[in-house]
């Protein structure tokens, strides 16, 4: 048993240590330790986060509106790791999904009063419901028809597509005010339009 705590020890040690030395490294690229601040390095402009106590990977994601797998690959974490420590520095990778073309289909009145992921109950008439495997909820996003024009801003509050090449999936509502309902599925340019990257 004091083998296996000493070999705990050690292992938790010398992660802090990498993560002490990639800080370090980020102090002399002049990442300025400031939550949420853009500072200027080496010619280009990073955003970056001071992990206060009580954050998740998660719930720094949420706010920068960006994917905990985007996070962890930019501050290089491995696929198991996801241990923050108070003070510990966390590059935010630009928002994702920004002016990005998908396919989007929609869901309607046989999914109506269920529950979404976020919670609430689905509502196919509410034209700003949508539906996204990754992004966070309260995402805002503009969604544009390629083939009309149109568009309309919808809050991401469900999970899904689960089809194989469909991005977004929107509300009945939603869709037929960007194009008919009955093409199902579009080509259309999502954007972040809240929170911002």
């Amino acid at each position: 048993m004091a083998i296996l705590l000493a070999i705990a020890t050690l292992w938790l040690m010398s992660d802090l240590y990498r993560q002490r030395v990639k800080d370090r490294q980020a102090e002399k690229d002049g990442v300025v330790q400031v939550e949420g601040k853009i500072e200027q390095t080496k010619g280009s402009k990073i955003k970056v986060h001071e992990v206060a106590k009580g954050n998740t990977l998660f719930s720094i994601a949420q706010r920068y509106a960006v994917s905990v797998e985007a996070l962890k690959k930019a501050n290089g974490f491995s696929r198991h790791r996801d241990t923050l420590y108070p003070r510990q520095i966390l590059k935010i990778p630009k928002t994702e999904y920004v002016d990005e073309k998908v396919l989007a289909s929609w869901y309607g009145p046989g999914f109506h009063g269920r529950r979404m992921a976020n919670g609430k109950r689905f509502d196919p008439n509410d034209p700003t419901v949508a539906a996204h495997k990754t992004l966070p909820f309260g995402t805002k996003l503009r969604v544009t028809s390629k083939d009309t024009g149109k568009s309309i801003v919808v809050e991401v509050q469900d999970r899904g597509p689960y089809i194989w090449g469909r991005e977004l999936d929107l509300s009945m509502a939603a869709m037929r005010r960007i194009e008919p309902l009955q093409k199902g599925v579009v080509e259309v340019k999502i954007e972040i339009v809240y929170p911002k990257g």
